[in-house]
C-alpha cells in the first residue's frame, strides 16, 4: 500500500497530539506541520486574549488556510505530512463555544488522506496540562465546560478515533501505522 502523503491529528490539548505526531514523523520521514500556520503564530496571543470571538475564529481559519497552502507546496515531494490539528479544530471548537461556523465553500483547503481524532482519560489530559501550564484557550475552555462540547463537535466528522490515555504514546503511533497501512 502507498504511504498516505498528509496525515492530521485533531483534538483537546493535552490529549497527546504532539508526541504522537513527532513520533509519527519520526517513523514515517517524514514532515511535521502545525497550525496556525508559523506565520500567525506573533499574533497568537493577542487574538486569544482580545479578539471577539468571530474574530478569532476568521483569524485561525486564516492560519489553517495558510498551512493548507504550505501543504500544497510540500505534497508533490513524495513525504508524508503529518499535521498537528488543521480545520476540524478550528471548526469544532468554536461550536462548542456556542458559534454557527463552517468552512466558506470558496476556501478551497488540501484534504488529507487520514484524519485521527486523538482522545485520553479527563484526569490524564488535565494532569498532562497542567504540568506543561495552560494557556489563555485552556483556561477560557475549562472555565466555559466548552471540552466536552467540543469532543461531541469532533465526533460529528466521524474521526478515526485513537485513545492516548496508556503511558506510551508509542501504542498510539502502532494503532496509526496499522490503520494506514504502513
Amino acid at each position: 500500500m502507498k504511504q498516505p502523503s498528509f496525515i492530521v491529528l485533531e483534538g483537546l490539548n493535552g490529549v497527546g497530539k504532539t508526541t504522537i505526531s513527532k513520533l509519527l514523523v519520526e517513523r514515517l520521514n517524514g514532515i511535521y506541520i502545525t497550525t496556525p500556520s508559523s506565520i500567525f503564530q506573533t499574533g497568537r496571543v493577542l487574538v486569544d486574549k482580545s479578539a471577539d470571538p468571530i474574530a478569532r475564529f476568521l483569524f485561525y481559519l486564516a492560519g489553517v488556510y495558510q498551512t493548507s497552502i504550505e501543504i500544497a507546496e510540500i505534497i508533490g515531494s513524495g513525504q508524508t505530512i503529518v499535521c498537528d490539528r488543521y480545520y476540524h479544530s478550528t471548526v469544532c471548537s468554536n461550536r462548542a463555544a456556542g458559534l454557527d461556523v463552517e468552512i466558506p465553500q470558496f476556501v478551497n483547503l488540501i484534504q488529507p488522506d487520514f484524519t485521527f481524532l486523538v482522545t485520553c482519560e479527563q484526569n490524564i489530559r488535565l494532569s498532562r496540562l497542567s504540568k506543561r501550564g495552560m494557556g489563555i484557550n485552556d483556561i477560557r475552555e475549562r472555565k466555559d465546560d466548552i471540552e466536552q462540547r467540543t469532543v461531541e463537535e469532533f465526533r460529528k466528522f466521524r474521526l478515526i478515533e485513537v485513545d492516548n490515555t496508556i503511558s506510551s504514546p508509542i501504542v498510539a503511533v502502532e494503532a496509526i501505522i496499522k490503520i494506514i497501512g504502513g
